[in-house]
Parts: C-alpha cells; structure tokens; sequence
C-alpha cells in the first residue's frame, strides 16, 4: 500500500508518520513508528477511552521536529 500526502517527522531514533492519503485517495488518520535502528514498523493506536483526542483525518499535513510536534 503507497501513501501520499502524510506528515512525518524523525524524533528519538524513529520516523513518525501521521495521515495522508492512500492508493485510492482514502484519507486516513493512522499514526506509525518506524524504528530505525530495528528496522521495524508498529501502528499506534489511541489509548483507550481517550479516541476523541485522536486527530481527525488529515492529508498534506505540516510537521515540526523541534518539539516532535504534528500541526494537524
């Protein structure tokens, strides 16, 4: 599966990426780490009960690295 128009940010070792779209131009909110030194993914989900502070879906997100930061 590509993505496209997704935010993403190095922070501590990993790539964050956050949103965008997919091949069929769904929008998606799904949030991933990439473990640079393992070379691993993992999805990150929202803590349970707490789903309405996720963010909503986004495509062609701004991110900023100084606070590891994703402006949705």
């Amino acid at each position: 599966m590509g993505r496209t128009d997704h935010s993403a940010v190095y922070f501590s070792h990993s790539m964050w990426v956050f949103g965008g779209s997919d091949d069929e131009s769904n929008k998606l909110k799904d949030l991933w780490e990439y473990k640079v030194q393992a070379e691993e993914w993992r999805q990150i989900q929202p803590r349970e009960g707490k789903e309405e502070n996720w963010p909503k879906v986004r495509g062609q997100l701004t991110s900023r690295n100084g606070a590891a930061t994703l402006l949705c």
